[in-house]
Formats: C-alpha cells, sequence, structure tokens
C-alpha cells in the first residue's frame, strides 16, 4: 500500500490503510479486492517483522471512525490530471535535457503542445458561441445523447478542418461532449459541420496572425 512507509504498521489495519489510501487518491478510483474478513488485521502482519495475532484483535485501531481528507490534503498537491500527463512528461523532458540541439528540438515540441491545448480551448470556445449566437439560446449539456451519428461526422469534421489543434488528444477529449450537446440541437446537421468548419477557420487565421504566418489557404478562407 502507498503509505505504508508513513504509518505504525503494528496499530494499522488493513481496512484502516484502504480508507487512508482512498482518501489520498484523488486522480482515479481506489478498490480493494480479497476477502473482507481480513480487513480487520494488521498491516504489520504482511508487511514487516511484527509478529501479533492474525486476528487482529489486539490492534487499537478504531475502524468505525471516518477519516478526514484534510490530514491527507497535503500529499496529494502535485497529483497531475490525466489529461495533463503527456505535457508535464514533455516539460520535464525538456527539462533534464543538456543544453544542445536536440533540446532545441524538444522546447519546440513542448511549445507546440500548449499551443495545440490553446488552440483547442479556442475552437470550443468559438463554437460554443457560434452555435448561441445562431440559436440565440444556451447550449445545454445532454444527459441521454441519441444522434450519435451526427456525434461522428462533427467529429470527423473537426479532426479534419481543426488539424492544427492535434485533433481529438488526450487533453480536447474533455470537449467532445461539447459536439454531442450540439448535435442533440435543433439545427440541421450541415449547419453544424459549418458552425464546426467556422470556428476552426477563426481559430486557426487568429494562431497565424499571432505567430505572424501568413497562411493564403487560411486567409482566402477567412
Amino acid at each position: 500500500m502507498e503509505d505504508s512507509d508513513l504509518t505504525d504498521l503494528s496499530g494499522e489495519t488493513l481496512k484502516t490503510q484502504f480508507h487512508r489510501v482512498k482518501n489520498a487518491t484523488t486522480k482515479s478510483h481506489v478498490k480493494s479486492f480479497g476477502l473482507s474478513k481480513l480487513s480487520h488485521e494488521i498491516v504489520g502482519n504482511y508487511q514487516s517483522t511484527y509478529d501479533k495475532s492474525a486476528n487482529g484483535d489486539e490492534s487499537d485501531s478504531d475502524d468505525t471512525e471516518p477519516l478526514s481528507t484534510t490530514a491527507t490534503h497535503d500529499t496529494v498537491e502535485s497529483a497531475v490530471d490525466a489529461r495533463d500527463v503527456d505535457l508535464v512528461v514533455e516539460f520535464y523532458r525538456y527539462l533534464r535535457a543538456a543544453p544542445s540541439k536536440d533540446r532545441r528540438g524538444l522546447a519546440d515540441e513542448l511549445i507546440a503542445t500548449i499551443q495545440a491545448r490553446e488552440a483547442a480551448d479556442e475552437v470550443f470556445e468559438t463554437i460554443k458561441a457560434l452555435f448561441e449566437q445562431q440559436t440565440a439560446a444556451p447550449l445545454l449539456q445532454v444527459e441521454e445523447p441519441k444522434n450519435f451519428e451526427c456525434h461522428e461526422e462533427i467529429t470527423r469534421t473537426f479532426e479534419t478542418s481543426c488539424s492544427f489543434t492535434g485533433g481529438i488528444t488526450s487533453y480536447s477529449l474533455k470537449y467532445v461532449g461539447t459536439l454531442m450537446d450540439i448535435c442533440e440541437a435543433s439545427l440541421s446537421q450541415d449547419e453544424l459541420v459549418s458552425i464546426v468548419r467556422k470556428a476552426c477557420v477563426v481559430v486557426e487565421n487568429r494562431h497565424a496572425v499571432r505567430n505572424g504566418v501568413f497562411n493564403t489557404n487560411v486567409a482566402m478562407l477567412g
């Protein structure tokens, strides 16, 4: 278990340790396996040379007391969201590289990743804004989507028209729900495709200007 080096193994049961780790975990789902009758045994019976009774009766831990999450808050400050893992890996790969041509290449990759994330944010903000402008109504979240054919088509449109964002990535995956939501609205599929394409052109043009790059294709479409 993750906190075995932080506690007294002679006074903590498997159940207590499980709940402690569960409360400290924020980026994944903690599951328990095995025989539930073993939950009252001392952790030290399995992870140290401690040799108390196997039935765990000598434990003075109170398993009925709920564990406070505040005590474990500081231990998860460095937890990384799953959607940020790729970015963090690229950052540390660059940070730890020795000054060289390869490091400059890593810097370019890191910058490109950040720009793609920023572009994805802008594209979906623009899609939402264009949709609400055309419908004169706020975009509502759908609990039970039904128009999967539209969703597939709109997703393909985003990936081809917004290729500068990297398409559907581990980061932009969080916006897939937006594409699903617009498909369940009153607009036709052709109208939605037009909105997505326009959003892609607007944002790509904006980024081209920021980067000082004149893209004739983008300029003509704009």
